[in-house]
């Protein structure tokens, strides 16, 4: 004798199966969010914030670079301008007094 279930019984397995399959298509849709979320904000971070930083670095080292190139010029003119003010051997001591 096969047995048949009450049409209630089959509208609540077909609710219920239902219920699972928009259950794991949220989940599904979730994860494949958050994948795609974490993937993106990397490579925001990394094209925009990590080169732009980079780019800021080397352009604050190249500013540096050529004033400590100044600086050096600078340097060699003033001794250049010593020298010839005060002649090549002139030799400054410096005598510490009161003691």
């Amino acid at each position: 004798m096969i047995r048949s279930a009450a049409p209630g019984m089959l509208a609540e397995r077909g609710l219920r199966r239902k219920m699972w399959v928009a259950f794991a298509m949220q989940v599904i849709a979730i994860g494949l969010a958050t994948v795609f979320g974490v993937y993106g904000a990397t490579m925001v971070l990394k094209d925009v914030l990590i080169k732009h930083a980079l780019q800021q670095e080397a352009e604050w080292f190249w500013w540096i670079d050529e004033i400590a190139a100044a600086a050096i010029e600078t340097g060699w003119q003033l001794m250049k301008a010593r020298r010839f003010l005060f002649g090549w051997n002139q030799i400054v001591v410096l005598e510490r007094r009161g003691s």
